[in-house]
């Protein structure tokens, strides 16, 4: 399974092999920040479901962090990593906008 992560339309164009993004988490109630170390970027092949308005990139062997808020975020203060929760390492990130 994979990660989603929105983004700005900037953070996207810039996101890149072992490059960095910052944005939000949806597939979470309420919605988390993430901040997202990419591995390598592999293609992506739509799935059902995907907006076709918005423009997608994968990317695996990733590390993500988890915030409550944005305040958080700023203040580097990330929800401890939990194997049942929130897992950080290794994961494939897919971003979007």
């Amino acid at each position: 399974m994979a990660v989603r992560i929105t983004v700005t339309r900037a953070e996207f164009t810039q996101a890149e092999s072992d490059g960095e993004v910052w944005g939000q988490y949806l597939e979470q109630k309420p919605n988390l920040f993430v901040y997202a170390l990419l591995g390598v970027e592999r293609e992506y092949i739509p799935r059902d479901g995907d907006d076709l308005r918005a423009d997608y990139k994968l990317f695996t062997n990733c590390y993500v962090e988890y915030y409550r808020t944005m305040e958080d975020l700023k203040a580097d203060n990330a929800i401890p990593s939990n194997k049942d929760e929130y897992e950080n390492d290794k994961l494939a990130v897919i971003i979007l906008c």
